[in-house]
């Protein structure tokens, strides 16, 4: 994907000219467009039906502070990556509350928001649309849209939250297709979605359409920290 749409939400006018240049000077030598969307207030983001891939976000601002809005945003389900704005450190630890993805100190400090668009861009490929069919007819589903995949003998079977696919492609295949910062094949029958991932009881994985399934015992170990990397950075 090359291009992104950014939500900035402040209430001081300075914040968002700093933003606007810097993405300028952001987008000089990489292969990405960055639309920006301005939001004054809490409840303009609220009411807004643009569709953001990003969100940033101060954390002190009148009427809704940032951390009261991102646990609305929670509620309703956006599935955008918010990255908190702020010069107080000891506000940061709220933010773990509303699963922040990333944090930006003010003054805006150029490296950090560079390092957090290119952390988003990067997650961008759990847009990409694979190929999977159903009632033999070829249909395209997003890779974020994927709880697990499963061999079955001559094909795969891959599940989403409703409804379940068939592929021709190998789950080998699938390893190289997939993103695999997200992606984990946790056994010679599966590959799941860490994101997808509700609870791990031992080697059970419980996912978020509620099945199991069991990890290799000589892959948990590893699985575990690719899971734990996947916490850290790309959730």
């Amino acid at each position: 994907m090359n291009n992104m749409i950014i939500g900035v939400c402040d209430d001081v006018d300075g914040v968002h000219s700093i933003v606007e240049d810097l993405i300028k000077e952001y987008v000089e030598n990489r292969d990405i467009d960055i639309e920006l969307v301005n939001f004054k207030s809490a409840m303009e983001v609220l009411e807004s039906k643009a569709d953001m891939k990003m969100l940033l976000l101060d954390i002190e601002m009148p009427q809704m502070d940032g951390i009261e809005l991102g646990r609305r945003l929670k509620q309703q389900g956006a599935d955008y990556k918010i990255i908190m704005l702020s010069g107080m450190f000891e506000r940061f630890k709220e933010a773990f509350e509303i699963e922040a993805y990333r944090f930006v100190t003010k003054p805006i400090d150029k490296d950090e928001l560079f390092r957090a668009i290119d952390d988003v861009a990067k997650n961008l490929i759990m847009y990409k649309e694979v190929q999977v069919h159903r009632d033999g007819i070829s249909i395209n589903i997003l890779q974020k849209d994927i709880i697990y995949i499963e061999s079955n003998r001559c094909c795969t079977y891959v599940y989403t939250l409703n409804q379940e696919y068939r592929s021709d492609e190998t789950l080998n295949s699938w390893m190289d297709i997939l993103d695999n910062r997200h992606f984990y094949r946790c056994h010679k029958s599966y590959i799941v979605n860490m994101e997808q991932i509700a609870d791990i009881n031992d080697r059970t994985l419980i996912l978020s359409n509620e099945n199991k399934v069991v990890v290799a015992r000589r892959e948990f170990k590893a699985f575990m920290q690719s899971y734990i990397n996947f916490d850290l950075y790309w959730r």
